[in-house]
């Protein structure tokens, strides 16, 4: 059988399949990991993503896969939402089954960059209370005389 011709078994049934002109259809379902391409930003470069699928919207014009990617950089970690649809817009976007052997990203790294922005809010936190603290004790008392 030449290379261009593939015969295939699906359910018993058997077909010869002509593969210049087959087509690869995949199926993705809620919570699906994936690899999501993002395309075309100011300077042509792509970057690979890790994604997991969170919803299907059935519009009736312009049905949509709703995808949460996880985006890494040199500040920190963050989720964002993306909505692939048929439109201009999407075509940016690309998504294809996350391969088990591969790693986009490490749990551990992740959650290494969560816990410093956790860290750094606090210490803002704790900046902001002693202002507070500062202008009640001290700062309002020095114009209360003033008055």
């Amino acid at each position: 059988m030449s290379e261009e011709k593939r015969i295939i078994e699906i359910n018993g049934i058997k077909m010869e399949v002509d593969m210049r002109n087959a087509k690869r259809i995949d199926t993705f379902k809620v919570g699906d990991p994936v690899k999501v391409l993002v395309s075309g930003d100011n300077y042509n470069n792509s970057r690979i993503k890790a994604g997991v699928i969170v919803g299907f919207a059935e519009f009736e014009s312009s049905p949509a896969i709703e995808v949460m990617v996880l985006t890494e950089d040199y500040s920190g970690a963050n989720f964002e939402f993306i909505t692939i649809t048929g439109g201009e817009e999407s075509k940016k976007y690309e998504i294809v089954h996350y391969n088990n052997y591969e790693k986009i990203f490490t749990q551990s790294n992740v959650i290494d960059k969560f816990q410093r922005e956790i860290d750094k809010k606090k210490i803002e936190i704790e900046e902001l209370e002693r202002k507070k603290k500062y202008f009640i004790d001290d700062f309002q008392k020095a114009f209360e005389q003033i008055i």
